[in-house]
Order: structure tokens, then C-alpha cells, then sequence
């Protein structure tokens, strides 16, 4: 995350708004950018699980904050618990935001939603999907968001930019080359449960 946000006079009041916020890259990231003081609005479908991000992230925030010599910014952290399959809620909370940091998988059955409810609202679009079919479901919004003036980047996360630079250079060298097939070794630690649940 980079440590602070362009400045603009018509800024929204949340810099960030993620969904998926209680799951493991969601509390990673919830916490980086409370760190960096950017204003969050948590979202997802279970309140109790939200409101434990919420106190783990207020309180980082609060620490990065005595150590930087500055006051902590009140209501810099906020929730919102809805499903995605209520429009009305996600639109509503999109447009409370400057960015949506989209982390709730299975991608495939998920990312459509947040995508095109983020273009409706004039809000970029970031997620981490490693899926193929949610990354093509993305782009096939892409004349809408430019009209729109709205940023959509999918698979934004770790696990696919090196395959996408990898098959890149790969395709650079051997311009007759039609695929790519990558293996994964396995991992030290323990797969997240959205990671875990598209590989099977």
C-alpha cells in the first residue's frame, strides 16, 4: 500500500472500502492501511466478525498514530455488514468510498457484483482474484468504466502477477508459443479458506 493517498477536493469519506474484511488478506491489508491512517469502511456479511477487525484495526491505527507524534483521526474506521446479493446495501456503501478493495471469494461468483456496482457508483475497482473466468467477467466491463472515468484491476494480488510476468517474458522469447502451464509446488503454512475453496 503506498503510505498516503492523492489529495482531492471532491474525496468521498472513506479512502477504502473493503469487502471481505475479516478474511485473512482482509485483516492483513485492514491493518497495513489503518497504519498508514487512510479511512476504511470494513464490509461483509458477518457483523460480529466485522466488528473484531474493526477494534484489531482501530487499535493499530491508534498505535501507528503515537508513534508518528499525531492524534488518531475519529471515525477513520467504520462497518457496513451486507451480502452482495443486496444491491441496494453494496451500491449504497460504494458510494461512501474512492476505492473498493474487493477480497470476498469464490471470485467467479462474486467479483460481477462488486465490478459493476462499483462502476454505477464511480468508484475504482481493485481484487486480488487468481480466477480467469472473474478477471474476463471484470474486463468485460471496461468500456463502462472508462466512460465512467472508473480504474478496474483485477487480480491485483501476489499469487497472479508473477504468472502474468512469467507468461509475458515467456511469450517475448518464444513469440510461436500458443500456452503456458504453470505448476504449484506446495506452500509452507496453511491456505486461506478462499484460496483452499477454488483450488478444490
Amino acid at each position: 500500500l503506498p503510505s498516503s493517498l492523492p489529495s482531492s477536493a471532491s474525496r468521498r469519506e472513506f479512502d477504502l472500502l473493503l469487502y471481505g474484511a475479516y478474511g485473512f488478506t482482509g485483516r492483513l491489508v485492514a491493518e497495513a492501511a489503518a497504519r498508514r491512517g487512510w479511512r476504511l469502511l470494513l464490509c461483509g456479511r458477518d457483523g460480529a466478525k466485522l466488528a473484531e477487525v474493526a477494534r484489531i484495526v482501530t487499535d493499530a491505527a491508534a498505535a501507528a498514530a503515537r508513534e508518528e507524534g499525531r492524534a488518531a483521526a475519529e471515525g477513520a474506521v467504520a462497518l457496513s455488514c451486507f451480502s452482495l446479493r443486496d444491491t441496494q446495501a453494496l451500491h449504497g456503501a460504494l458510494r461512501r468510498a474512492e476505492c473498493v478493495l474487493h477480497l470476498a471469494g469464490p471470485y467467479e461468483e462474486t467479483a460481477s457484483a462488486v465490478a459493476s456496482g462499483a462502476v454505477l457508483a464511480r468508484t475504482h475497482y481493485v481484487d486480488v482474484s487468481g480466477e480467469w473466468r472473474s478477471v474476463q467477467a471484470v474486463q468485460a466491463l471496461g468500456d463502462r468504466a472508462a466512460a465512467s472515468g472508473v480504474m478496474l484491476l483485477p487480480a491485483a494480488g501476489f499469487d497472479s502477477v508473477p504468472t502474468d510476468a512469467l507468461a509475458a517474458r515467456l511469450k517475448l522469447r518464444w513469440a510461436a508459443s500458443t500456452a503456458v502451464v504453470v505448476g504449484v509446488l506446495p506452500v509452507r503454512g496453511a491456505l486461506s479458506r478462499g484460496t483452499a475453496r477454488v483450488l478444490l
